[in-house]
């Protein structure tokens, strides 16, 4: 699984690698560039499009510049670069690539605080105002900026995290975020993008590997681990020769009710089919020619509301509860006498969590 990293250990991750690889903090940002640019190149492979990036004065910026020398050096001609101003005096590595943005002929439109906003024709934004380390909601001119770049609909890009996302945190859909039709995010995605508030600033990301090193990341400590597919294939049993049925676990899904018993046939059938070698379902006891006609193989234990079924908890090594199981007083007492007596995984879930 691979660890998720908060802004301050992402911080670290930089300056860890710099030290340990002995290079200079630009020659990292050249890196993260390089990296955005590939997938950027690989998305949006019309060089003749109209591209604008909004550029912010710290690291991000710095990012956003070196994004457009390297988008012009491919060939990516149609190129405008807006300088935010008023974001914070320019950090060492922003100066740096603007001072190597100079000899491209690239366009540089400086915006100042309360200016008029700059008439926009491009096909693409690419948005490098602020990275990672926000920590405020942002306000004032950027909150008008960056409404006003929402109104436009373009197709937006952003480098590393949409302008005004909270990496990790509590996202307020009230606050103002640049919303992002891709993000290219550094190394890692970043926590928030997994939650649901996040749908509405970010239609799809995708990861850079920039090179930060991987042990240091993944010694770092945090409540967030992304499951990779070798995570899964690594637990999954390969069928041996002359193996059966039993050689592969016994679990159980206690789901359904009287109107919900679609949620424990298809829980029961996911189960089924995802590797199990016995699955049991604890259901109503009306559900039951249901589950026989739609899967056979599917053994059952039946239950009403005045009894929870005889459940040996000893014969499983699973169980599932929740899914369409109701929130009547049976359905708690049926919870409780699971969490009393199974020992062994357990997944609870929908009505088990209600």
């Amino acid at each position: 699984m691979l660890t998720l990293l908060n802004s301050d250990q992402t911080k670290l991750a930089d300056e860890f690698t710099i030290l340990k690889r002995s290079m200079l903090p630009i020659d990292l940002m050249e890196k993260a560039s390089g990296a955005f640019v590939n997938i950027f190149k690989a998305r949006f492979k019309n060089k003749d499009m109209k591209i604008s990036i909004y550029c912010g004065t710290g690291n991000n910026g710095g990012d956003g510049l070196a994004i457009a020398r390297l988008l012009k050096d491919d060939a990516y001609e149609n190129i405008s670069l807006k300088l935010l101003l008023f974001t914070g005096d320019p950090c060492a590595n922003s100066s740096s690539n603007l001072k190597r943005l100079h000899y491209t002929g690239i366009d540089i439109i400086e915006i100042a605080d309360n200016s008029e906003f700059p008439e926009e024709s491009a096909d693409v934004l690419i948005d490098a105002i602020l990275g990672s380390g926000l920590n405020r909601p942002v306000s004032g001119y950027l909150f008008r900026l960056i409404n006003h770049l929402n109104d436009l609909r373009k197709i937006t890009v952003a480098v590393d995290v949409p302008t005004g996302f909270p990496s990790e945190g509590k996202i307020n859909l009230k606050d103002g975020i640049l919303k992002a039709d891709l993000t290219i995010s550094f190394q890692r995605p970043k926590i928030n993008f997994f939650f649901p508030e996040s749908a509405g600033f970010l239609r799809e990301f995708a990861v850079a590997d920039i090179g930060l090193d991987e042990n240091f990341i993944q010694s770092q400590p945090g409540d967030w681990l992304l499951i990779e597919e070798s995570d899964v294939c690594n637990i999954l049993k390969v069928r041996e020769n002359f193996s059966h049925k039993g050689s592969y676990g016994h679990a159980l899904i206690i789901s359904g009710s009287t109107e919900t018993m679609g949620a424990a046939l298809l829980c029961a059938d996911a189960c089924l089919h995802s590797g199990a070698g016995l699955t049991t379902a604890c259901i109503p006891t009306s559900g039951l020619t249901a589950l026989n006609t739609r899967s056979p193989e599917i053994m059952a234990i039946t239950r009403d509301s005045q009894s929870p079924g005889l459940i040996d908890f000893e014969k499983y090594q699973a169980i599932a509860i929740g899914p369409g199981l109701g929130t009547e007083k049976a359905a708690e007492t049926l919870l409780w006498l699971v969490l009393e007596n199974f020992k062994s995984p357990l997944v609870i879930d929908a009505d088990g969590l209600n």
